[in-house]
């Protein structure tokens, strides 16, 4: 996963007495939100315009 960085930087200012810096934090909100989009669930079927694009492209192709 995309944690270790987050841990990593959190147990050098616990154990190496490390300074917490801002981008620090940035960084970890970065981490945050990029492992949030990745697993978040979409319970809402593709629109229906979506699928009616692909329909499209896939009868006009070429055989």
């Amino acid at each position: 996963m995309n944690l270790p960085p987050v841990f990593g930087v959190a147990l050098a200012i616990l154990l190496l007495g490390e300074h917490l810096a801002p981008f620090h934090i940035a960084g970890a909100a970065l981490v945050g939100a990029g492992v949030f989009m990745a697993t978040r669930r979409e319970d809402e079927p593709p629109a229906a315009g979506r699928v009616e694009t692909v329909a499209v492209e896939a009868a006009s192709s070429p055989r």
